[in-house]
């Protein structure tokens, strides 16, 4: 399996487990946006739509990248699919199918 060529940013929202358990937590922080990445409230939406904006980004920064060095046509990467081996080989996303973890850890290791 190769391909899913996209970001993802994963939040974490303890809030409701602390609340039911009596543990409150207090922040003391720089700036409206400093613990936005905090695992002791939710998000707000501001927050959210701007982190949104933030995966939004880097993902096609991602993919443009993929498409400069592999010559992938984006409408096949853009939704940020799994692939399977053999169909990323036919596509250019990969040059050649391992066969296990020790070919692709020392295929990598011929690299600086």
């Amino acid at each position: 399996m190769t391909g899913s060529i996209g970001t993802i940013w994963t939040i974490f929202d303890y809030s409701k487990s602390l609340e039911d358990e009596g543990v409150s937590v207090d922040i003391v922080k720089s700036g409206d946006k400093k613990d936005i990445t905090s695992p002791y409230r939710g998000l707000t939406d501001d927050e959210r739509e701007y982190l949104q904006e933030l995966v939004n980004q880097s993902s096609d920064l991602f993919i443009n990248d993929v498409m400069v060095q592999r010559g992938v046509n984006r409408s096949i990467i853009e939704d940020a699919r799994p692939i399977r081996g053999d169909y990323a080989k036919s596509i250019g996303l990969v040059d050649e199918m391992g066969g296990n973890l020790f070919d692709a850890i020392n295929a990598v290791s011929a690299y600086p």
